[in-house]
């Protein structure tokens, strides 16, 4: 556990700590003066000094890195922009067949459905729908769904809403028994938690960096398995797509113009085939410098500190006579906490009005699924929570 000493720490590498009480983690992430830093010298180094060198190794580092926080080997993992196009990469890669079925939740973010509707109208594929009973998803209903038709099953490891943590262990036998791939949209859980993706028999998985992990907007990483690479053929490719070898041969050509316009003979049989076009190289460069700090710290740490904040925090909704749809379980919540104040927020304007109201006082959170979603992050004390609720209640009392 983290003591209070290193909270202060660690808030003392957060400029904005200063101005606001961030709980809004599970949309946006404040980075650490490190991440900062670091996009400005990649900046630096690339514009003011000419070092194209560079981008190719800082690329390379983010990726082992990223790899060592989610128990991957490097070649299992691709650079990306944000976890849509990580399952857009991932759905439009696979060879569907006509009849086949995707499996997903009802509590699903859009970016882990839009995706999967999509292949489905252009393919002849079924989705199917596991519903939630009062915000919990029964592995029980998931069984009921998956067949051996299934080919995929897509679902995210924290729910955005209500934060509800899926047993991913128990849903990956499920899927394997069937020959199906387990996706998993982990956004909401990488940086929070200690995810393991050998251990939970992740298949493929993606996840943005501006999150938890406390990076910058437009990264992130796609992870998927080495014995499933081979099932997914990239729908863009590019250089960096193809086999070292060629890509190096290829760009040879480029240079000395002789027999570019031709076809390529193997893309990467790395992650790497999923990478294509530019990647800012100090943005990765910033990803990099933010997973370095929090496994720094140790992300077991972090998680036993959000565990220690949530349930303070789930002990004052109580005390105050909140209603929550977050699960009272432990086991099956993660950083995130979803409450009903009982104030109406199901109204566009009343969500700006009460939103407006909160950050007059200096405090950013997020409105979703009609309740007050407050994100605990490791950089959060207990005093943050006092005064979101206090402000809660006044705000309450003006209404």
């Amino acid at each position: 556990m983290l003591s209070s000493e290193e909270v202060e720490r660690i808030r003392s590498d957060f400029p904005v700590f200063k101005k606001i009480i961030h709980m809004a983690a599970a949309g946006i992430s404040p980075m650490p003066i490190c991440a900062i830093e670091a996009i400005k010298d990649g900046i630096r180094r690339i514009y003011h000094n000419w070092d194209w060198s560079w981008v190719e190794e800082v690329k390379k580092n983010c990726r082992e890195t990223l790899a060592h926080l989610v128990n991957a080997d490097s070649d299992e993992v691709a650079l990306i922009r944000s976890t849509t196009e990580g399952i857009n990469a991932v759905a439009s890669g696979i060879a569907w067949k006509e009849g086949e079925n995707i499996v997903i939740d009802d509590l699903e973010y859009p970016a882990n459905v839009l995706p999967w509707y999509h292949q489905a109208k252009k393919h002849g594929l079924e989705v199917r729908i596991v519903k939630s009973e009062n915000g919990f998803l029964h592995t029980q209903a998931f069984q009921e769904k998956i067949d051996e038709r299934t080919r995929v099953v897509a679902v995210s490891h924290v729910q955005f809403v209500n934060g509800f943590r899926l047993d991913l262990k128990e849903l990956s036998k499920m899927a394997h028994e069937v020959g199906a791939l387990l996706f998993v949209d982990a956004i909401q859980s990488i940086g929070a938690m200690n995810v393991d993706v050998k251990e939970l028999g992740i298949d493929t998985m993606s996840a943005g960096g501006y999150k938890w992990m406390c990076g910058p907007a437009d990264t992130g990483l796609l992870y998927v398995k080495k014995e499933v690479l081979g099932e997914i053929n990239p729908q863009y490719i590019g250089f960096e797509s193809l086999k070292k070898e060629e890509e190096k041969e290829l760009w040879g050509e480029v240079v000395t113009g002789l027999g570019y316009v031709r076809d390529y003979k193997k893309l990467s049989s790395t992650a790497k085939r999923f990478e294509y076009g530019s990647r800012s190289a100090p943005l990765v460069a910033g990803l990099k410098s933010a997973i370095d700090y929090l496994l720094k710290i140790g992300i077991n740490r972090i998680e036993r500190r959000i565990e220690m904040l949530v349930d303070y925090l789930m002990k004052r909704l109580e005390e105050e006579g909140y209603s929550t749809i977050t699960p009272l379980d432990k086991k099956h919540r993660a950083g995130i906490v979803n409450f009903r104040p009982g104030l109406d927020l199901k109204r566009e304007e009343d969500v700006k009005r009460f939103d407006s109201k909160l950050k007059e006082r200096g405090i950013v959170i997020s409105i979703r699924g009609g309740g007050i979603r407050a994100s605990c992050h490791f950089f959060n004390k207990v005093e943050d929570i006092d005064k979101l609720l206090e402000a809660v209640k006044a705000i309450a009392n003006e209404v």
